[in-house]
């Protein structure tokens, strides 16, 4: 506006205030379809900027996505494995049991036979030193222990 005007009072006519008005105006429209093109500009790369942020987001949204899709898939394979380690290995400890009780019983039956025949002898060795005369009695002693 004090352009406007000082351009104004320095002229020296009506027609050269008038041409000199027209000047101003002419600039002052020009500085404004500058301006605004540079805000039109400025707004265009703000919006293009923005625009490829959003995108490089996006790409890297769904590579976080695949990633925590893949380590849950692991994490699921991993439970599963344990699973199944910690049910196999229950199994081999109850065959393993299972061996030794049979075992444990077929010991035990081997036992019992060996404290029966023991028995058994010393019953037949008493009966040896029952009669007869000492040479007798030893050797069905060790004719006992042969057979």
């Amino acid at each position: 506006v004090a352009l406007l005007v000082r351009e104004v009072t320095q002229s020296t006519g009506n027609d050269d205030a008038k041409v000199r008005a027209a000047t101003v105006l002419e600039a002052l429209a020009k500085v404004s379809v500058c301006s605004t093109l540079g805000i039109n500009k400025s707004s265009e790369l703000n919006r293009r900027r923005v625009q490829q942020q959003v995108e490089a987001l996006i790409k890297d949204n769904a590579v976080l996505k695949r990633a925590v899709a893949i380590q849950h898939e692991r994490h699921k394979d991993t439970n599963q494995q344990l699973e199944l380690f910690e049910a196999t290995d229950s199994s081999v400890h109850q065959e393993k049991m299972r061996n030794l009780e049979v075992n444990n019983y077929g010991l035990n039956l081997r036992i019992q036979q060996v404290e029966q025949e023991t028995v058994c002898r010393k019953d037949s060795i008493r009966m040896s030193f029952k009669g007869g005369t000492g040479e007798e009695k030893a050797t069905n002693v060790i004719n006992k222990l042969r057979g």
